[in-house]
């Protein structure tokens, strides 16, 4: 298990959060550059893709620091993940 939150039990579903878009592009291209293991890169599409619908797909610009802080703060507050938690989803894996 990769310690990824995926929500309460009763709100979890089989389907798979993906992303799409240049999130999508950007985040392989980059981990194929570095030469991240596939389950990194697996980890960074779940966070980005939670984080996508979180801010509900805005486009990046017109995205900000505070938004990050929100859905951290999201994660911790209602849905009461652990620290180390947030510290993956902010690391993008």
């Amino acid at each position: 298990m990769s310690g990824a939150w995926s929500g309460p039990k009763s709100q979890r579903s089989s389907a798979r959060t993906t992303i799409s878009g240049p999130a999508s592009t950007w985040t392989e291209g980059a981990i194929k550059l570095r030469n991240y293991s596939r389950k990194t890169l697996a980890a960074y599409r779940l966070w980005v893709g939670k984080f996508q619908a979180f801010v509900r797909s805005r486009p990046t610009g017109q995205l900000s620091g505070d938004d990050v802080r929100a859905f951290l703060t999201d994660l911790a507050v209602r849905h009461g993940v652990a620290a180390s938690t947030q510290n993956q989803a902010f690391g993008g894996g």
